[in-house]
């Protein structure tokens, strides 16, 4: 039997700034069909190579509490929200979890302190 390592109890994680959820993917009007666009491609491949480097990757199975704290890259308005699902589908990705529906408690920010995007995760215990 393979021993099973336990859930960590914090994982801290940086991202590059996501693009924001309406640049992620593009319509073909010829086939109807909607794919990545370049801009989300690029993202995730750099997405890759910084997570690359803060391996090991932590593994939570069960459900988790998000905080998502943002740098703003300039001084343009933005809607917060917007980023949530591009950091998110990161962590499925690189197996931090299993599928992003582990998200039952979510909290966005913007942080002054932040390059990029820190992605805190913690699982919720039987009192969250």
């Amino acid at each position: 039997m393979t021993p099973v390592a336990p859930e960590p109890e914090y994982a801290c994680l940086f991202l590059p700034f996501p693009p924001t959820v309406n640049n992620l993917f593009v319509n073909n009007p010829r086939t109807r069909g909607r794919f990545p666009s370049r801009l989300y491609k690029a993202w995730r491949e750099e997405t890759a190579r910084a997570l690359e480097k803060q391996r090991p990757l932590p593994s939570f199975a069960g459900p988790v509490r998000v905080t998502y704290s943002f740098g703003r890259p300039d001084r343009r308005r933005r809607d917060l929200a917007n980023y949530e699902k591009a950091a998110s589908d990161a962590l499925v990705t690189a197996g931090v979890l299993a599928d992003d529906c582990q998200i039952e408690h979510l909290t966005l920010r913007w942080d002054a302190d932040v390059v990029g995007c820190r992605a805190e995760i913690e699982p919720l215990g039987a009192t969250a």
